[in-house]
């Protein structure tokens, strides 16, 4: 062991390369093999301004990886008869009333947790700037219930966090407690972490990271602290917060219990609160086909065998399908591969943050090739007004500030972005990267064109009387009616 840990201090100079290039204030880094932690190495800053350094005890937002954490909670359901993997959750939820039949009547506790319904997504209506979640908690379900079929049911691996709500409602009928409760009481306590909570962490807690941005000179720059799971969405699909050390010892108690309940031990893991982790983490549903080995979901978990591409779970693994280039530089140095055989990590990060730079140029052009030439708007005050989608969940307002037009998702003053004339009753609201990072919205290669631009629709009596976006190109357009 000792002479993993040597090599692995050799890796600092890379992995601060790395954190410079990508524009990384801080990096906290734990590695265990054999179930048990060997090394941890800290670089940057927790808070740049302040000069706090990142320890292993620093609390970050795990997003994702929040997943198999609901998974597990559910396998003590499981485990306990109280609900079953195939549970259909119409039986479970009372309120679960897909508009679609196909997703109503057969949609069990697998295919949420596998992301194998084929149900349109909503991150790209539901995450807003500055951290913002649009859609309240007690929405959630008609939202759920409104969403169309996208792809086949059961058929393909379709990434959607919605189905991990469902996964915490299921959570809070059946136990009758609710989900941070639950999560709280039945497993995180059992496992002894002590950095790791499923809501906001408060101003008293110590150790909390600061969220940055990075920008085109890869500096950076503080954005809000994600508010999933703050006011109960998004907590079950990624509202979690953790160090690297409760993450170690989390994962430890995976590999340990996966291991265990795969020997046909008839007592597995005595005293441990995770169960039914061979159903939990062994393959649903294939994910980035063709592959040559093993690449899956299961519940909660991307399982990927080597060699193999990493990085499909995640924001955006079509744009960055190497990352995360620091784990991987660790895991070549845990297994010792031959020096000819390494992979340039610092050359494929300077590679990506070049493709990747190139992103809102891409977008403008695209952009200018589909304008019409010579239009002019209406006058911007046609414009002005409230308008809701059909479910009377998601708003928009349009103001008039001086002569300059602008839109506000749910008419939050945080969601404030200017519309530019584009052609005809089309506006664009795409801003530079720079200044969409500062604001924390996420922007990247899955947003094009047809994401930039909104439509105002115009009634017999040719008054503005609809605004139409289209949010994501596998849905249909969201047609916004005014009030």
């Amino acid at each position: 062991m000792a002479d993993i840990t040597v090599r692995l201090r050799r890796l600092s100079h890379s992995i601060e390369r790395l954190m410079a290039i990508a524009g990384t204030p801080g990096v906290a880094i734990g590695v265990m093999t054999k179930d048990n932690p060997i090394f941890y190495d800290n670089h940057g800053f927790r808070d740049v301004e302040k000069k706090l350094a990142v320890t292993e005890d620093t609390i970050f937002p795990i997003c994702s990886l929040t997943k198999a954490i609901t998974a597990a909670g559910l396998g003590l359901l499981v485990e306990e008869d109280r609900v079953s993997w195939d549970s259909l959750i119409k039986d479970i939820l009372p309120d679960f009333r897909s508009v679609t039949p196909v997703l109503h009547n057969n949609t069990t506790m697998t295919d949420i947790l596998c992301h194998r319904t084929g149900m349109g997504w909503g991150d790209n209506v539901i995450l807003g700037t500055a951290g913002n979640v649009l859609l309240r908690a007690g929405d959630v379900m008609k939202y759920i219930n409104n969403r169309p079929l996208v792809r086949p049911f059961r058929a393909q691996f379709g990434y959607n966090n919605l189905h991990y709500e469902l996964a915490g409602s299921v959570i809070e009928q059946v136990s009758g407690q609710s989900y941070f409760d639950f999560m709280q009481s039945r497993l995180l306590n059992p496992l002894g972490t002590e950095r790791t909570s499923f809501q906001t962490p408060s101003k008293s807690v110590e150790g909390v990271t600061v969220c940055y941005n990075a920008l085109d000179d890869a500096s950076t720059v503080p954005i809000d602290f994600l508010k999933m799971g703050g006011d109960g969405y998004g907590a079950a699909s990624g509202g979690a917060r953790s160090s690297v050390k409760d993450l170690l010892k989390l994962y430890s108690s995976f590999i340990k219990g996966f291991n265990s309940q795969f020997s046909g031990s008839d007592a597995p893991d005595v005293g441990s609160p995770l169960k039914q982790l061979s159903h939990i983490m062994s393959a649903k549903i294939p994910f980035d086909q063709p592959s040559r080995h093993e690449a899956s979901y299961a519940f909660g978990w991307g399982r990927v065998q080597l060699p193999g591409r990493f990085g499909q779970i995640g924001l955006n693994p079509a744009l960055l399908p190497q990352a995360d280039w620091i784990g991987q530089l660790i895991i070549e140095e845990i297994a010792n591969v031959p020096s000819e055989l390494r992979t340039d990590f610092i050359g494929l990060a300077e590679a990506a943050i070049t493709e990747n730079l190139k992103w809102y140029t891409r977008v403008l052009d695209e952009l200018e090739k589909g304008r019409k030439a010579g239009t002019s708007p209406r006058p911007l005050t046609e414009y002005v007004g409230t308008y809701w989608d059909d479910l009377h969940l998601l708003k928009v307002e349009v103001k008039l500030v001086g002569d300059r037009l602008y839109w506000l998702m749910q008419g939050l003053e945080t969601e404030m972005i200017e519309l530019v004339h584009y052609h005809d009753d089309t506006f664009t609201w795409l801003r530079p990267r720079d200044e969409l990072a500062s604001r924390g919205r996420w922007v990247g290669n899955d947003q094009g064109a047809t994401f930039w631009k909104i439509e105002f629709g115009i009634n017999e009596s040719t008054k503005v009387n609809k605004l139409i976006w289209v949010p994501d190109s596998e849905l249909s357009p969201i047609i916004y009616t005014k009030s």
